[in-house]
């Protein structure tokens, strides 16, 4: 989460994996490249409704 100069927030979000090895990255490779959609459509949804609650808090 970053606060601007003009008082506005920025929040973001991101996805931190660690493979240990060859195999797992290759595992992890396969994996992510079926979930990384949906989850990428899931935060994308979590940030908006974020949004919605942080901007009816401040009216």
């Amino acid at each position: 989460m970053t606060v601007c100069p003009d008082g506005a927030t920025t929040l973001s979000t991101e996805t931190r994996i660690l493979c240990t090895d060859d195999r797992n990255r290759r595992r992890f490779r396969r994996y992510w490249a079926v979930v990384r959609p949906f989850s990428g459509l899931i935060r994308i949804e979590l940030l908006r409704i974020v949004r919605r609650e942080a901007e009816a808090r401040s009216r």
